[in-house]
This record gives C-alpha cells, structure tokens and sequence, in this order.
C-alpha cells in the first residue's frame, strides 16, 4: 500500500506506537478540526481506511520505511 508523503508525516507525528493507537490518535484530531480544516479532514479521512486494512506487521514496516 502506498502512502502520500503527508500521510506518512501523519503518521509520524500522531503515531503513539501501535497502528490502532495511531487511528485512534486521528480519530481524536479530527473531533478538534474545524471547517478551515478541510484538507486535512480529507486526507484523514483517506488515511484511516489504510490504516484499518494494513495488518500490524504491515504497519510496522511502514514505520521503518519512514524513519
């Protein structure tokens, strides 16, 4: 699965280690967005379902792509 170069800097900065950790992270950011917000809204909502279909192995190797 590809990442954008933005979603991989969400990523970095939100992840608190464990892949559902981080969608849980952005589930609480995007409770704080508002409607100035809309790209970032947008690529979360984008992000998320990846997220959700990576296994944790998957995400793991992702973090080391991007570290």
């Amino acid at each position: 699965m590809e990442f954008t170069n933005d979603e991989k800097m969400l990523i970095m900065l939100y992840n608190p280690g464990t892949r559902t950790g981080l969608i849980l992270e952005l589930a609480k950011l995007m409770e704080n967005l508002t409607t100035e917000d809309k790209d970032l809204k947008d690529m979360i909502d984008r992000l998320v379902p990846k997220l959700a279909q990576l296994s944790d192995q998957e995400f793991e190797q992702i973090l080391e792509r991007c570290l």
